[in-house]
Order: structure tokens, then C-alpha cells, then sequence
């Protein structure tokens, strides 16, 4: 992830700390070994996307992530929205609302 879009994430893990974003990947099994496209990853795109990531083809999609230095087939992200993929933003969402707020 290039460093000047990390700070787009910075009041998403103020939230949640990346390792905590992490852990939630992998207990919901969306991640199940380290990726080119992690957890946190994923989440910065469909906050940077947000409505779009609807409409758009996956050749754009692609071609998006690849802006970001995350390469990746159609295929490859076809497949990372699947059931694991609702069941880590419904944990994410979750734990977040379940938070104490940042002081």
C-alpha cells in the first residue's frame, strides 16, 4: 500500500489496530495465508471505492488495485468476494461498533 494512503486508513484503525484487522481476517477465514492483498488492504479499497466497486468490471477493478501496487487477476479477485469475504466485514463491523472510542 503506498504510504500516502495509509493515512485514508488512519480513522479505520484508530478503530480497530491492523493486527486487530488482521486477526478478524483470519478468524473469518477470508484470510488464510499472507497475501499480496491483505485484510487491511482490501478494506482501504472498498472505502477508496465505495458505490463504484458495484458497477465497475473487474478489468477495472484490476486495473484500480494495480494503481495501488496490488496485482492481481479477474479470477484471483473474483474470488475474494465470496461468503468469507461478508462474514469479515460483518466481524469488522462488529468489533468496531463494540469499541470504546478512541480518546
Amino acid at each position: 500500500m503506498k504510504p500516502e494512503n495509509i493515512q485514508l486508513l488512519a480513522p479505520l484503525f484508530q478503530i480497530l489496530g491492523k493486527n486487530e484487522v488482521k486477526e478478524v481476517g483470519r478468524l473469518s477465514g477470508f484470510i488464510q495465508r499472507e497475501r499480496s492483498f491483505s485484510a487491511a488492504q482490501f478494506l482501504h479499497f472498498l472505502f477508496l471505492k465505495k458505490s463504484e466497486i458495484i458497477s465497475d468490471s473487474l478489468e477495472t477493478l484490476c486495473t484500480d488495485l494495480a494503481e495501488q501496487d496490488i496485482f492481481m487477476t479477474k479470477s484471483a479477485l473474483n474470488k475474494r468476494f465470496d461468503e468469507r469475504a461478508v462474514t469479515f466485514l460483518d466481524d469488522y463491523s462488529k468489533r468496531s461498533f463494540n469499541s470504546p472510542s478512541p480518546s
